[in-house]
């Protein structure tokens, strides 16, 4: 397969799972909330801000958690030289290179 295939595949296993940890935290936050408000008979707004945060913390969670696991997976099987890059940079690796030294080269003059 090719590195562009490979990356097809890669992406969208990557947003079923990102997908499915948003769905389990929101379901998991939910039941919580239901928990915690079970013996209540009129919650009033409370529970409406609640559900709002537990929406938005759920997406923010899922998103950090698949950060970390999608991070994880191309470290553990070297997906670098497997997937083609998504997001390239503008500026060329070697223009970096140079400003990095010149910083270096400044720092050391300063000092």
């Amino acid at each position: 397969m090719s590195k562009t295939s490979n990356t097809v595949w890669f992406l969208l296993g990557a947003i079923i799972l990102n997908l499915l940890l948003m769905v389990i935290f929101m379901v998991g936050g939910y039941v919580l909330l239901a928990f915690i408000y079970k013996g209540v008979e009129t919650p009033g707004n409370g529970i409406a801000v609640l559900m709002f945060l537990f929406f938005f913390g759920a997406i923010a969670l899922s998103w950090f958690v698949y950060s970390k696991i999608v991070k994880w997976l191309v470290e553990k099987h070297h997906l670098e030289d497997k997937i083609s890059p998504i997001f390239s940079s503008k500026r060329g690796k070697s223009q970096r290179q140079r400003q990095k030294k010149e910083r270096i080269d400044n720092m050391s003059m300063k000092n």
